[in-house]
């Protein structure tokens, strides 16, 4: 397995209800995208400024699926129509061996 971990941080006037269909859409992305077999994405509840707004772990059977997983038009729909203008901060991990999370 291989895993890729992202913390994406929206802009402050974000709607909540636009960090929710962005969380949604990473979970979608499982059966949509080939070799990804697991799809998780929270939404940050606010507690404490700084934090990021939407966190995800994908899991990927291989390293090249992950590869495949950034030009994937369903991928590109969420960077495109949900992040475009709105992201102000990322960070992103990959995991080899995914035993991180």
């Amino acid at each position: 397995m291989f895993q890729h971990i992202g913390a994406l941080t929206l802009a402050p006037e974000t709607p909540a209800e636009h960090l929710e269909v962005t969380a949604q859409a990473f979970r979608d992305l499982a059966g949509v995208v080939p070799g990804l077999l697991a799809a998780r994405a929270v939404v940050d509840p606010g507690l404490r400024e700084g934090n990021c707004s939407v966190m995800f772990v994908l899991d990927f059977d291989t390293e090249e699926s992950w590869r495949a997983y950034a030009p994937h038009p369903a991928h590109r729909a969420i960077v495109d129509d949900l992040l475009a203008g709105r992201m102000v901060g990322k960070t992103f991990m990959q995991v080899p061996g995914g035993d991180l999370l």
